[in-house]
């Protein structure tokens, strides 16, 4: 496994409308708005694929923590969008950003105020002592947060914003086919261990993940440590035996809409693109704060969802 300089930073959001974007990321969830940038069409289809376009890029991050989120626009943004709300079992896409709230009521009711759909707890179940609840806050372009609620303290050895009404990225869940072999790649490339491993498999982890039957959730955890963001893959199994869902691979494409990726920072970029291998694609020049100038470049596990990995240097991000 190679030295783990490579951490997730948080999600690559594709959107239609950049505010709408905002207004969740930065009043419900607390980030600050870092930078925004502009890539032309040739550097955005090498980055990001074929269909991009001219793409604004801005970045986000939570206060005290390296961590936050990517949102783009590309420059025809599709009536598509990668996930079918309608198909909550499908997999090969991520599915859901995780956060904790401390206090999950007021959390959820500071969503619903600012004019978010919230549906609190979707579910409820224990993981390691936790005595989970979660709400879920429906944004737009089918973007779906989870707030996580449980035990007074009993989730904040995971993050480091625990003071506030909402913590920094917690994990991005991703149903996958091949679980073993996402971890696996995440191993190799960005040298992430499994943090953290569980199944959960009660009466409310149907309305949890809307699957409309009983259906357990088999996971790991994979990151640089406990308390840092992680991405949770996730296989789903439904009562009457076998896999759920279709997969959704070739999906998480430009200029789809919605959760199309996740965002890892590294300090050494060729690293990550020998170890990847033909799996990487060509790097392009960036200037965003918080990276500054920097270089970035696509990776792309088993699954086929685009990791958008960018360099950095010391404290820059």
């Amino acid at each position: 496994m190679p030295p783990s300089d490579s951490h997730l930073f948080g999600p690559l959001v594709s959107a239609r409308d950049l505010d709408a974007q905002r207004r969740l990321f930065v009043s419900v969830l607390g980030m600050e708005e870092r930078g925004e940038t502009v890539l032309g069409a040739r550097d955005a289809g090498v980055l990001l694929g074929a269909g991009a376009g001219e793409t604004s890029v801005v970045a986000l991050q939570t206060p005290g923590a390296v961590a936050g989120a990517v949102v783009c626009r590309f420059e025809a943004p599709s009536d598509e969008t990668v996930r079918d709300p309608a198909a909550p079992l499908d997999r090969d896409a991520f599915k859901v950003i995780d956060f904790h709230a401390p206090d999950l009521a007021a959390a959820a009711a500071q969503a619903a105020a600012a004019g978010f759909d919230v549906t609190a707890p979707d579910g409820e179940y224990d993981m390691a002592g936790t005595g989970l609840r979660e709400a879920h806050v429906r944004g737009a372009d089918t973007l779906t947060v989870a707030l996580l609620g449980g035990a007074p303290g009993a989730l904040d050895p995971y993050v480091r914003v625990t003071d506030r009404a909402v913590s920094e990225v917690l994990g991005i869940t991703a149903p996958v086919s091949d679980v073993d072999a996402a971890a696996a790649f995440c191993a190799d490339v960005f040298g992430w261990k499994v943090v953290h491993e569980y199944v959960v498999d009660g009466a409310s982890v149907a309305d949890l993940v809307g699957a409309g039957t009983r259906v357990r959730m088999e996971g790991c955890c994979v990151g640089t440590a406990a308390d840092e963001p992680y991405i949770g893959l996730v296989r789903y199994v439904v009562e009457r035996g076998g896999e759920a869902g279709a997969s959704l691979r070739g999906r998480a494409v430009p200029p789809r809409r919605g959760l199309l990726g996740a965002v890892v920072v590294t300090g050494d970029l060729d690293g990550v693109r020998d170890r990847a291998g033909v799996l990487a694609g060509e790097t392009v020049g960036l200037t965003l704060a918080p990276f500054g100038e920097t270089r970035a470049a696509v990776v792309h596990p088993p699954s086929g969802v685009p990791h958008l990995v960018i360099e950095v240097q010391g404290d820059q991000a």
